[in-house]
C-alpha cells in the first residue's frame, strides 16, 4: 500500500459500492429479507481477506466496492424489516439496542484491532476480523425465525388494526 492515495481509492470504492447497492436495493423485494440480509454480511470481510492475501490495489478496491454494495443492501433490508416487524410502541427501544450494538461499540472494536495489530501483527489481526464476522454470521442462520422471516407479516398493521378496534 502506498499510503493515503491508495486508501482514498479503497474508501472511494466502498462509497461507490454503497451508492450502487442502494440503487439495487430500491428494486428488490425479497420474500425472505433477513435471509438475504444475513447473506450480504458474508461479504463484509472481503477487504480484510484481500489485504491478508496481499492482493493488488485494484482487487482491494473491488473488494471495497462489493463490501459497500452488500452493506447497503443489508442496511436497507434491515431497516425496512425493522419498520415492518416491530410494533410502533417498541420501535425506540429496539432501535436503541440496535444502535448500541451497531454504532456505540464500533470504536471499541477499532481499539481492540489496533492493540491486536501491535501485539500480534497484521496477519493475525486480519484473520481474526474475518473469523469474527464469518462465524457469528453463520450462526445467525441457525435461528429459524430469522432464516424464515418473510416480509408478509406486518405487526405494525396488526397494531393499527388493534388500535382501531378500541
Amino acid at each position: 500500500m502506498a499510503g493515503p492515495t491508495d486508501w482514498g481509492f479503497i474508501v472511494s470504492g466502498f462509497g461507490v459500492g454503497t451508492l450502487a447497492g442502494g440503487l439495487f436495493a430500491i428494486k428488490i423485494n425479497p420474500r425472505y429479507p433477513m435471509r438475504l440480509a444475513v447473506m450480504m454480511v458474508f461479504a463484509f470481510p472481503l477487504v480484510s481477506l484481500a489485504m491478508l492475501l496481499r492482493s493488488p490495489l485494484e482487487v482491494i478496491v473491488l473488494a471495497a466496492f462489493l463490501v459497500g454494495f452488500c452493506d447497503q443492501i443489508f442496511s436497507v433490508l434491515w431497516y425496512t424489516t425493522l419498520q415492518i416487524k416491530v410494533a410502533p410502541a417498541m420501535m425506540s427501544r429496539v432501535s436503541a439496542y440496535d444502535h448500541i450494538g451497531s454504532i456505540a461499540l464500533a470504536p471499541l472494536g477499532l481499539v481492540a484491532a489496533g492493540l491486536m495489530y501491535e501485539a500480534y501483527g497484521y496477519q493475525t489481526t486480519l484473520t481474526a476480523t474475518i473469523i469474527l464476522v464469518v462465524i457469528p454470521t453463520a450462526l445467525v442462520f441457525l435461528v429459524k425465525d430469522v432464516r424464515n422471516m418473510t416480509n408478509e407479516e406486518d405487526s405494525r398493521a396488526d397494531a393499527r388494526a388493534d388500535k382501531q378496534k378500541r
